[in-house]
């Protein structure tokens, strides 16, 4: 259950909608500042908009920590795990955004997926320079 936290951080850097929206379930529900995006067909909307607005940045790495693990049966497990997600932009600055994921997983055909999460933000701040080349 645990490779599901990461792979989504792996895939939120470098994937794309459709390898995004397979994490989740037909009628998972994506929670976030904004509002909800419920079903796959508003999650897949969320990830294309999120990556067309990376495409103005030079890169942004999410990293996961500190995962609490709840199991609550062979096919249910909630978790919370914290977040850090660095952007660089064209300007040399990096700036991240810290955070928690509230999540609730079952297990689909053998795979874990997202049921709910929810992403939570707790700051976003400017961290320095960085060259770019």
């Amino acid at each position: 259950m645990v490779n599901l936290l990461g792979e989504y951080c792996h895939l939120i850097d470098r994937g794309t909608p459709e390898e995004m929206v397979a994490l989740f379930t037909d009628d998972a529900t994506l929670e976030r500042a904004r509002g909800p995006a419920v079903g796959r067909k508003e999650i897949r909307a969320h990830f294309e908009e999120y990556f067309k607005n990376c495409e103005s940045v030079v890169w942004v790495r999410h990293r996961l920590s500190s995962p609490f693990v709840t199991l609550h049966s062979e096919t249910e497990a909630s978790a919370v795990s914290l977040f850090d997600a660095d952007t660089l932009w064209p300007t040399g600055s990096v700036t991240t955004m810290v955070g928690r994921w509230e999540d609730e997983v079952v297990l689909v055909d053998g795979r874990w997926r997202f049921q709910i999460r929810r992403i939570i933000s707790e700051g976003f701040y400017e961290i320095g320079q960085m060259p770019i080349e």
